[in-house]
C-alpha cells in the first residue's frame, strides 16, 4: 500500500489542472459515548475525474498507519458529481480518540480531508473536571493573596497609629 501511495504521490507533484474539485469530510467533530458508534464521511466531489479512487483512513499519531482502504469504482451521484466513502466506528473506548483523515489517490493527484475529531465523553468529563479544579485553585489562591493583604494593611494601619 505504501508503494502505491507514493507512486500516487509522485503523479501528484507532476500533474498539471484542477480535475477534482476537492475533499469535505463530515462532521467535522464529534462527541461519542465509550461503546457507542459513529460513522465518518469523506465527499469526494469528483469534477471531471470520474473513475477508481482509492480512499485510506488513517488517525493522526496512530501507530497502524492505514486504519482502512477502499478501493472502487466512483460513481457519482446526482444532482453533484461526488462519491461517498465511509468509516464506520464501532464499541469505541479513549483509545479511538483523536483526529481522522480521509486520503483520495485518483488522477494522479493525491487530496487530504480537513479531519474530523472524535472525543470519547469520559474525557471530555475527565477535562471539565481539570478546568473546575484549576478554577478553584485560582480562587483559593486570589483568597489567601486577599488575606494577606488585609493583614498586612492592617499591620501598617496599627503601626503608623
Amino acid at each position: 500500500i505504501l508503494n502505491y501511495v507514493k507512486r500516487h504521490f509522485l503523479h501528484m507533484l507532476f500533474s498539471l489542472g484542477d480535475k477534482h474539485q476537492g475533499i469535505i469530510q463530515t462532521p467535522a467533530s464529534k462527541t461519542i459515548q465509550p461503546g457507542g458508534s459513529v460513522t465518518l464521511n469523506c465527499t469526494v466531489k469528483t469534477g471531471s475525474c470520474d473513475g477508481e479512487h482509492s480512499v485510506f483512513w488513517f488517525r493522526r499519531g496512530s501507530r497502524q498507519g492505514f486504519l482502512h482502504t477502499h478501493r472502487d469504482q466512483c460513481k457519482p451521484s446526482s444532482p453533484s458529481p461526488s462519491c461517498v466513502y465511509h468509516l464506520q466506528k464501532t464499541n469505541l473506548s479513549s483509545v479511538d480518540t483523536g483526529t481522522y483523515y480521509c486520503a483520495v489517490a485518483s488522477c494522479g493527484e493525491i487530496l487530504f480531508g480537513n479531519g474530523t475529531e472524535l472525543m470519547i465523553s469520559d474525557e471530555v468529563k475527565d477535562q471539565e473536571a481539570q478546568i473546575r479544579i484549576l478554577v478553584w485553585l485560582s480562587i483559593i489562591r486570589v483568597g489567601i493573596l486577599l488575606f494577606f493583604l488585609t493583614i498586612s494593611f492592617f499591620f501598617v494601619v496599627v503601626k503608623t497609629c
